[in-house]
Order: structure tokens, then C-alpha cells, then sequence
């Protein structure tokens, strides 16, 4: 993939030599200009992530990050939210590259305001600092939209949802669910502090049985359980379980089971994680603060409970190889699952998906940079990732255990009820094993008993036919 760096150039420059067709996606006077093939502002994104320019280039799939973030855009690229981008100096952006020049303004500002400011505040602050700025007062629901969906698409945390027919002037803050659904935060969320927001949303956005975050329960206290890829891999997930892929653009919903249409939220989007994982140690990026509004811990100080800055990231590329990766029969499902993701989505398809949940553990796959998996499951003299039939939510997914335990505990509570299922259901090896030596011993001994009763009424009948001078 060729990747351009275009650092110390405003982005309206660079766009100017692109071709200005429209898309059909939205109606005019919103013109949408298709970006370059490849084009990636790389320098924003090394802000975004915390890290060096030249690690942006090795991952496939970053071109459609920054496809989704344009593509999202779209929804406060109209003429509605004209008086809040003059709030902080701005015109609307007119073409989709556009909205990455506003990215890097974001990104630079919020790590200072996350700890306990608002978007109220980080909004009035962008507003004071901009000296073109013509309103007489900083209070802007519509500015505070832009500001809230601007972060939550960067960051991919959670998914906002902005009506067509919204009013910009009493503007709230939504976000979309799971199923489907939009749920409406209070009138006074853009002015609660962003570590509250993101841990009411967090807890509002899944099913209530899974919407406990990674690492606790009911009663808070940590619960550590074994996960088997045997009962989690998709193969037994989709043949005994009936359970289908939905796929997700944020964070939040990775692994979270509807119960009711038995679809599972996987995030589609691995390079973004990939990307997140080799953040330079002086750096605590819009990423990083994200997480440690999200889960509510620090990130920097939590290593004796390995939890690290990178760690939430490292578990969900960790968690595609355990439901799809160690199984044949799920990387043959999923492969047909991703064949026709890239049918629907093929501008913002991640190439990095197809190899972490298709290939077999191979020289690919071991070749992949260590620091994207979690620590206990890299080699460390081979400095690559190894697998095991047996893993830990402490230890090896201290984040996305709890909601892994759940969905093991729900897998083993259905049963086959068909022979071919019976076949399929490797759950457990040892009893999958135990039943068909049984099943195919005990059907050897059936065929040979039965072979050998007709042999004894073949003779027997033999013996009646006889005449009687034969028989003496």
C-alpha cells in the first residue's frame, strides 16, 4: 500500500487537485469529493495514535479508518451547523478530506481536557482560542455535537447518531445501540464531566446481561475463569448456538451478544488496534485518554494488573484468533462472512481482518509485530504470537474477559439436537472423542452381532432343509 505523508501543508491545499464529482450518499450543497486512492493524512493520525509517522504505513487497513472518519462526516457537513463551526473560526467543510484538518485540531486539545473537563468547556476553550471567532458567546448545543461525534469517531469508542432532522439549536447527546436503537443522554451531558459521560454510555449502550465491562461482575469483584477456544470458536458458536456476526464500528460493542437475535458485535476494524498498540512511552494521546475514560483506570499505572495502555486493543486482535483463528472449520465460516463484509463495505474493508481471522497460525501471522498481542501470549525467545487451548480472563484478557466468560457460559448451555451438530461440536474434545470411539466401537460390535445372528438363522435354515437320509 503506498501511503503519502503531506506533513506542514494545510489539508484544503492538498485536496484542491481532487476530483470534485458528487455522491449520492448526501444531497446538495454538500459536494463530496472521492479522496486520492491511499491518501492518509498520515502526520494527523501519528497525533490521534502517539506514534511515529513511519509505523502508520504497515498496516492495510488504515486507509479505511480514515474512509470511515470522511464518510461519517458527512452528518455535520450540513448547512445547519454553519453558525457553530463559525464559532471556533471555521467555515463547514465542503469535501470530506477537509474534516481532517479539524481531526488534528481535536486531537491536540482533548488529551488536556479529559480528565475532568467537559465538552462544554473543551468547546468554549476552541472558541476562545479562535480569533475569527464572531459569536459573542461560547454556548453552542450544535458546536457541542460536532466537538462529542468528532471524538467518539476518532477514538471508534462508541457510535453517535445525529438525526437528519435535527435541531442544531437543542442539540443532545445520542448514541447508538447494539440493536440498533438510540438512547438520549440528559439535557445536561455536554456539561457532566467526559469520564461520567463515557461511563453512563458505556453502561447503557449492550443487552443488560452483557453490559458489564470486562473485569467485573454484578458484585464488581474480579471472577477469573478458563476460556476455551473449543467452546468459543465460532464454528461452535454459529452450528450449536445459531449465533451470527454482526459487525461493529466501535469499541464498545466488541463481543457483546444480543440474546434475543443471537447476533455477536465484533469490531471490524483491527488495524485501528493495531495502530493503538505502539504508542511512544512521552505520549498519552486522544486514544489512551479515551480508554481510561472508558474502563476508569490509568492506563500508565496499571501494569501489576496487566493492564497497560494498549492493552484493551491487544485483546480484541487477540480475541479474533480465539474465536476464529484456532478452529478450521471457523476460518472457513468467517471467511465467508468477510467475503461479504467487503461485497457491502469495500471502502472502509480492513485487509488486516482477513489475516488475523483466516489464516492459520503461520510465518504471516508470526510475523506480525509482538507488541500487538498481549503479553502472555508472545513468545518471548521467538518474540512472536503463540496460542494455547486454555486461557485465562485474569491474565490474558483482563478487559474483555468477563464478557468472553459470558458468551463461553452461554455456548455451553446449548445443546446439539441434530446428528450433524453432534459431528460438529467440538466443545469438548475429550467427550467428543469418548462418544464417537463409543458410538463407532459399540456400532462395530451391533453390525458383527447382527452379522453373526444371521448367520446362525442362514444355518438353521439350512439344517430344516435338508432331507432326512442327509441328516443321518
Amino acid at each position: 500500500m503506498t501511503s503519502h505523508s503531506h506533513a506542514g501543508l494545510p489539508l484544503h491545499t492538498l485536496d484542491s487537485n481532487r476530483p470534485s464529482g458528487s455522491n449520492n450518499i448526501i444531497k446538495k450543497p454538500i459536494a463530496i469529493a472521492k479522496p486520492q486512492k491511499n491518501w492518509i493524512p498520515t502526520s494527523v493520525l501519528a497525533d490521534i495514535f502517539g506514534i511515529d509517522e513511519g509505523d502508520i504505513d504497515m498496516w492495510p487497513g488504515t486507509s479505511a479508518y480514515c474512509r470511515y472518519v470522511e464518510l461519517s462526516f458527512v452528518a455535520i457537513m450540513d448547512p445547519k451547523f454553519d453558525a457553530a463551526w463559525s464559532k471556533v473560526g471555521r467555515s463547514r467543510p465542503l469535501k470530506l478530506a477537509e474534516c481532517w484538518e479539524w481531526v488534528a485540531t481535536v486531537a491536540k486539545a482533548m488529551p488536556l481536557q479529559l480528565t475532568d473537563g467537559s465538552i462544554s468547556e473543551v468547546w468554549q476553550d476552541l472558541s476562545a482560542r479562535s480569533a475569527a471567532s464572531t459569536s459573542t458567546t461560547s454556548d453552542s448545543p450544535a458546536g457541542n455535537l460536532i466537538l462529542f461525534a468528532t471524538l467518539l469517531w476518532t477514538t471508534m469508542v462508541f457510535t453517535p447518531f445525529i438525526p437528519s432532522d435535527l435541531d442544531a439549536s437543542t442539540a443532545q447527546l445520542q448514541a447508538r445501540r447494539q440493536d440498533g436503537t438510540v438512547h438520549t443522554l440528559k439535557d445536561d451531558s455536554f456539561e457532566r464531566p467526559l469520564p461520567t459521560t463515557f461511563r453512563q454510555l458505556r453502561r447503557i449502550m449492550g443487552a443488560k446481561r452483557w453490559q458489564h465491562l470486562i473485569g467485573e461482575d454484578e458484585k464488581d469483584e474480579l471472577t477469573p475463569t478458563s476460556l476455551f477456544p473449543s467452546s468459543l470458536d465460532y464454528g461452535s458458536l454459529s452450528d450449536i448456538c445459531d449465533v451470527s456476526i454482526k459487525w461493529s464500528d466501535d469499541l464498545c460493542s466488541h463481543l457483546s451478544l444480543d440474546p434475543i437475535t443471537r447476533q455477536l458485535s465484533i469490531f471490524r476494524f483491527p488495524s485501528f488496534c493495531a495502530m493503538s498498540c505502539n504508542i511512544k512511552d512521552d505520549h498519552t494521546p486522544l486514544i489512551t485518554k479515551s480508554l481510561e475514560m472508558l474502563y476508569g483506570v490509568d492506563m500508565e499505572t496499571s501494569n501489576e494488573t496487566m493492564v497497560d495502555r494498549p492493552q484493551p486493543h491487544r485483546e480484541i486482535l487477540m480475541s479474533y484468533r480465539l474465536l476464529f483463528g484456532q478452529s478450521r472449520r471457523s476460518r472457513v465460516l468467517v471467511k465467508q462472512e468477510l467475503e461479504a463484509l467487503q461485497k457491502i463495505r469495500p471502502d472502509t474493508f480492513d485487509p488486516l481482518l482477513t489475516t488475523v481471522c483466516t489464516r492459520h497460525l503461520d510465518h504471516t501471522l508470526r510475523g506480525l509485530p509482538d507488541y500487538i498481542w498481549p503479553r502472555t501470549c508472545v513468545d518471548r525467545k521467538k518474540g512472536s504470537l503463540r496460542e494455547f487451548q486454555e486461557y485465562n480472563t485474569s491474565y490474558d484478557f483482563p478487559m474483555f474477559g468477563q464478557r468472553l466468560a459470558k458468551l463461553q457460559e452461554f455456548c455451553l448451555r446449548q445443546q446439539p439436537n441434530k446428528l450433524r451438530d453432534f459431528w460438529r461440536d467440538r466443545r469438548h474434545p475429550l467427550q467428543w472423542y469418548t462418544f464417537w470411539v463409543v458410538t463407532i466401537i459399540g456400532g462395530v460390535t451391533v453390525v458383527l452381532s447382527i452379522l453373526q445372528l444371521l448367520v446362525g438363522i442362514a444355518q438353521l435354515i439350512v439344517a430344516i432343509q435338508l432331507p432326512n437320509d442327509c441328516r443321518d
